[in-house]
This record gives C-alpha cells, structure tokens and sequence, in this order.
C-alpha cells in the first residue's frame, strides 16, 4: 500500500504537476513508463495478496487525490488520466489475473453472506475479529480489584495469547493493534504509543503539501487499527517507523524554510 501510494503520488507529479525544468519530466508528455510499470506491478501485487485492505486501498487512494487541494484544471487533468490508465489497465488486469479476480470476489461473496446476516457488517468488514473483543473484556476485566489491574497494567502477550489462535475466546490473538495493546501492556502504555504516533500527524497539519506522506501515515496507522500486525510486527512496524520519520523530517524542513522565507521577507 505504502509503494503504492508513492508511486501514484510520482506519477501524479509527472502528468498533473510537473516540474518547471523540463530536464525533470520523463516520457513522453511527462509520463515516466518506468514508474507507470512499476505502478502496474504493484496493483498486481495487491490484488494477488487478496484482502479487503489491499483491494480497497486502491480505490482509496484515487478518491483521495481527487480531493486533494489543486486548480480545476489540474482536477480535470486527474479524472482524464484516471480514465485513460483506467479503460485500458482495468480490461488487461482483469484477463491476466482472471481467476485470482474471480476467487477474491466468490470470497468476498461469500464472507459477506455469511457474516452480514449473522452478525452484522462490522464482522465482515473486520473478518470477525470484533468477535474476539468482548470474551477478553468479560474474563480479564471483570475480576474487580484484579481488573483494574489488568487493564491499567495489561496481563502480557504469552498470558493472553499463549498459542496465538484466533478463535472468539478469551486468548485470542485479536489482530487489532490498539486491543491487543491494551490487552498485552495496559492502557497507559497503549494511550502513550497511540499519542505517540498521532502528534507527528497532527503536527504535520500545519504544514502545507506532504500531502503523501499524509496519506501514508493515515493508511498505515488505519491499517495497524482495523487488520493489526503492525506496531506488533518488526517487518510492518519498520514500515510505518520510517514513514513517521519521512512525515516528522519533512514537517521540520517545511516549517524551517517557511521561518527562513518570512525572516528574508522581513
């Protein structure tokens, strides 16, 4: 998601605003193949990995650059390259993976009448794993004394987890990053790592453009929230480590030049 997202934002750059010195664009009329392939690939990577998360990544992503701040030729420039990488690329991913396409939607198919019915979209949306919440709140913090503790000071990942398995009881694994903190370290230690995170975003609002490293953040961060195995994981929280970086470094030189240009102003 995170490549992908990089790559859409190149590409972006290349047909909608490019760069003043013409040494930078690439292509033809600004279209650097080398990139569009790469974007390509990665779509195909996604879809290949099959999970809701991916599939609607993609989607995400468009819609949100088509509320991203630009001039109404700029949006009109997006939709048009929208449509015109969309009538070709969809047709010829849809014949190159044509059954991995099928198998994803018979599952979706599936899952949605299966869940949906029973026990409500939420089930679906986060494959059950809100089902593993309550059975974990009724048995660990329901002890009175004891549970407070529990809950303020978290009962460790091998007592809650000691197998890993992921059915609805209570030691489960429940694959949503904020529970399985507040399970495993406690709520203080889950509200200062949530915050943690968070006040690099927030402080990165005030500053214009990273409009990429935004939307980097925001879906690894949602992502950690909703599928889990992120702030849990060494590969996908290195991941989301470099991007906090990314957004924190570039905020600063931001604001530094911002300071830097009023100050010559003045």
């Amino acid at each position: 998601m995170v490549l992908f997202v990089y790559n859409f934002q190149k590409l972006y750059d290349n047909i909608i605003v490019r760069e003043k010195n013409s040494k930078d664009i690439h292509g033809i009329n600004g279209i650097d193949f080398t990139n569009l392939l790469k974007l390509f690939l990665i779509i195909f990577a996604l879809l290949f990995i099959g999970s809701k998360t991916s599939i609607l990544s993609l989607f995400i992503v468009c819609l949100a650059y088509l509320f991203k701040y630009e001039g109404l030729k700029y949006k009109l420039k997006y939709i048009l390259l929208l449509i015109c990488l969309g009538l070709p690329g969809i047709p010829f991913i849809g014949f190159i993976l044509n059954s991995q396409i099928n198998n994803i939607i018979s599952r979706i198919i599936y899952s949605y009448n299966r869940y949906v019915e029973t026990e409500g979209f939420l089930s679906f949306l986060l494959s059950r794993r809100n089902l593993r919440i309550k059975p974990g709140f009724d048995f660990w913090y329901s002890d009175g004394y004891k549970g407070v503790l529990n809950f303020i000071l978290g009962i460790g990942k091998s007592t809650k987890c000691p197998n890993d398995g992921i059915s609805a009881n209570q030691f489960a694994l429940i694959e949503l990053d904020f529970f399985d903190c507040l399970f495993w370290f406690g709520i203080v230690t889950v509200c200062i790592i949530i915050v943690f995170y968070l006040s690099f975003f927030i402080k990165s609002l005030k500053v214009k453009d990273l409009f990429m490293e935004k939307v980097m953040f925001l879906f690894v961060f949602s992502f950690s929230m909703i599928a889990g195995h992120v702030m849990m994981s060494a590969n996908s929280g290195t991941i989301f480590a470099i991007i906090t970086a990314d957004l924190f470094i570039k905020s600063c030189n931001k604001r530094a030049e911002n300071i830097k240009e009023n100050a010559e102003s003045n």
